[in-house]
């Protein structure tokens, strides 16, 4: 839910990730790009911006039904708000 961030509170990623406490893999995909969670970024940035042939190619890779995508998303919303007003 984090992928986009830095551009929320205009702050490079890198610093924006050295407030939170995050898991170490969700720090990896976010700011470098790498790591067991990249394919899960991959998968939300596809989503926020509507291309979804790419979000059908990962969903199936990852064996992710896609009608179930809108509920996983907004429940990561949720679960990012949470997160967000605990900070």
């Amino acid at each position: 839910m984090f992928s986009l961030i830095d551009a929320i509170v205009d702050q490079p990623m890198a610093t924006v990730m050295n407030t939170l406490a995050l898991a170490g893999t969700i720090k990896e995909a976010l700011v470098n790009r790498r790591g067991q969670l990249i394919i899960y970024l991959q998968l939300v940035e596809s989503y926020e911006k509507g291309r979804w042939k790419a979000v059908g190619q990962i969903a199936r890779g990852l064996k992710l039904p896609e009608a179930e995508l809108p509920d996983i998303y907004l429940q990561a919303c949720q679960w990012g708000n949470s997160i967000t007003q605990e900070q």
